[in-house]
């Protein structure tokens, strides 16, 4: 279980395999989907399938959706970081 933004995510692994993972991950009353992530070529490639569960959470998908590419690019700068350090 992951908590942000005051909200707990619980996350149980669907399947697993050399190169990917794929979660469900459940955050009650908001949102409810799953999250891939894939390896491929030395970068990861993550793919989330999430549905709202309230007006307000769509609203926040809606703006997550938008902001994705940051998102992943400030993981990348995390992970870097990780690694330089």
């Amino acid at each position: 279980m992951t908590a942000a933004h005051d909200r707990d995510t619980i996350w149980v692994v669907l399947d697993r395999g050399d190169n990917a993972v794929r979660y469900a991950r459940i955050t009650p009353g908001h949102l409810a989907g799953t999250v891939e992530v894939r390896l491929r070529d030395g970068e990861a490639e993550v793919t989330y399938d999430l549905t709202a569960l309230t007006d307000e959470a769509q609203r926040k998908l809606e703006h997550f959706a938008a902001g994705y590419d940051a998102f992943l690019a400030e993981w990348e700068r995390a992970l870097g970081a990780l690694d330089a350090g």
